[in-house]
């Protein structure tokens, strides 16, 4: 653990990526560089200088300076040159990160290195069984498991640049879902800011509708889950998982 200053250069001692702490004490540092489990040095951006001096002028002027690369993705060579600077907006989110991972690639591709994918922060997301009558209406509940190690964002967000979850069915076959119902959130201190998130298990009903005239049989409603995943020291891209729900239309007075 070491502190980072504006004229260091790290090429001489062979290191080829690193991650940097902004404003945070090196106790907390250790613990979570320690429980994360970095074989990758760490460095402390202690006061915030080396984050300010790569925040472009005029840009997010609502956020402090120091804040600006937080909230960006950044290459950054061995000289300390900017190879890649994309700045984030939540609300026009690529959550594949084809830009970034393509550079990243393309750097990477003579040193025969690659990115790795990081999971979601859902551990685990169950359908119960659902059966709907012709003419009938039926709540599917999804039970969502959150990794223990991360909080995502409640519906509604707390900010407008904060992705929600949001979970999206297709209507398929004489079945038609309609507006999920989705859980109060539970308060998440950032700062001077407090945020709705999930955490745990949470539960999303969505009300689910057969056509008077559907044809008994199960049907498969596809779509997404959107979420954006953070932990103690850092949020995620934005995501979208695939969802499958499997829906079966009972026979009339069955």
């Amino acid at each position: 653990m070491e502190r980072l200053a504006l004229d260091e250069s790290y090429r001489e001692r062979g290191v080829r990526a690193a991650v940097i702490d902004v404003l945070e004490s090196e106790e907390i540092t250790r613990a979570w560089a320690a429980r994360c489990g970095f074989t990758l040095p760490v460095l402390m951006d202690a006061d915030g200088k080396v984050a300010e001096s790569f925040a472009p002028a005029g840009v997010l002027p609502e956020l402090p300076r120091n804040q600006i690369p937080i909230a960006s993705n950044l290459i950054i060579d061995r000289e300390g040159r900017i190879r890649f600077y994309e700045l984030l907006d939540s609300r026009n989110f690529d959550a594949q990160l084809i830009r970034l991972k393509a550079r990243l690639d393309e750097l990477l591709a003579a040193e025969g290195s690659a990115p790795a994918e990081a999971a979601p922060p859902i551990a685990a997301l169950e359908w119960p069984a659902v059966k709907v009558p012709p003419g009938g209406t039926v709540h599917a509940a999804a039970r969502i498991q959150v990794d223990p190690e991360h909080h995502v964002m409640a519906n509604p967000a707390s900010q407008d640049y904060l992705v929600p979850l949001r979970l999206s069915l297709g209507a398929v076959d004489g079945v038609r879902p309609g507006t999920p119902v989705y859980p109060a959130g539970t308060p998440f201190l950032v700062g001077g800011d407090t945020l709705a998130t999930y955490e745990g298990e949470i539960t999303v009903s969505i009300p689910v509708t057969a056509a008077a005239d559907a044809a008994p049989g199960v049907r498969t409603l596809r779509g997404t889950l959107e979420i954006q995943g953070c932990s103690r020291h850092a949020c995620r891209m934005p995501a979208e998982i695939v969802v499958e729900v499997n829906v079966e239309v009972t026979a009339p007075g069955g």
